[in-house]
Order: C-alpha cells, then structure tokens, then sequence
C-alpha cells in the first residue's frame, strides 16, 4: 500500500500542474491562454466621449451665499472659554501638564470621555464617558488598577476663560485642567 501511494502523489501532482498551467486545454477559463499576454492596447483621445458641458442651471436650484472669500471665524483655539457646547470642551487636559504621568487625565472628543487617573500602579481608566453641552461628565467602562477603586463617576465641567477647565466630581473634588492640544 506504501508503495501505490508513492507512487500516485508524484503522478497527482503532474497532472495538477499541467492543468493549472492550461496546457492541452483550448477552453482556458477566462478565455486566456498559457502564455497569452494581457491586452494593453490603450485608445487614444479621439476615441473616448467628451464630457457633457456643465450647466449652471441643473443644478436644482439656487446653492445660496457660501460666505464671502475671506473665510469666517473657525473657532480657533483663541477663545478657549468660548460657548458651553459639547465640542467646546475637546482636548486632551491635564491637572499638571509637566508631570501627565501622574496627573488626572480627561481625554474628551465630541461627546465621548476617556479618564485617567494617573499612568501610575493605582491608574484607573474609564473608557466609556460622556459629556453633555451642560458640561456634565459621566463615567463608564472603569477598569481598576492597583487596591483602590476611583469612585467618582460624575462631574461638572465649566471652561475657563484662562483656558483651563475646572472640574468639580461628585465626591467634591474640585480640579483645575489644562488642554494640552492649547500648548
């Protein structure tokens, strides 16, 4: 029995390479042949259609005033005490920005909170936040690292004018950040 299989795996192996390679076979799938080289027969400009000319007036109506040429106000990061919206509050802040290893961290984005307690052995991090146009802050998702357990899971956030942010959590710790994206 050894020895038919010794023999038939050679012969299999053969003949699956000769049908791979389309040898002795005229109906080739996909119509190409062994050895046919790809079509590279490129038209030149006379054969392809012009585009149709472009009317102003198919465009459905009147597109309104887009602003004038130069621009408006983008927000910027000079008024960072601007208007309470939840984007108002974007960035990524600090309680002391010269030492963010061991500093409370609230990373915000649109409407999601990311916080951190320190990047420490007792670093909790909470990765399912919220915050609101209000300010308000609710944590979700904490995992605990170290023996003790970061409770405060609300707070209210106002931005400065100064362009910190203070915190107050619901335990009343009271905490001033700075956005390090505004340094």
């Amino acid at each position: 029995m050894h020895r038919t299989i010794r023999f038939a795996l050679p012969v299999a192996a053969a003949a699956s390479a000769l049908l791979l390679s389309g040898c002795a076979n005229e109906d080739a799938p996909f119509g190409i042949e062994a050895g046919d080289a790809f079509d590279t027969d490129i038209p030149d400009d006379t054969e392809i259609p012009d585009m149709p000319e472009f009317d102003e007036d198919d465009l459905g109506g009147d597109t309104g005033d887009l602003g004038s040429d130069t621009g408006g106000d983008t927000g910027g990061t000079g008024d960072l005490g601007g208007d309470t919206t939840a984007t108002s509050f974007d960035g990524d802040w600090y309680v002391d920005l010269t030492d963010t290893d061991n500093s409370h961290n609230l990373y915000i984005g649109g409407t999601t909170v990311m916080f951190i307690e320190d990047m420490g052995s007792e670093g909790d991090y909470c990765n399912q936040g919220t915050i609101d146009s209000a300010g308000n802050i609710t944590l979700g998702g904490c995992t605990v690292y170290g023996s003790v357990e970061w409770t405060d899971m609300s707070a209210t956030a106002t931005l400065n004018g100064d362009g910190t942010m203070s915190v107050t959590w619901a335990s009343g710790l009271q905490e001033t950040y700075q956005n390090q994206y505004a340094y």
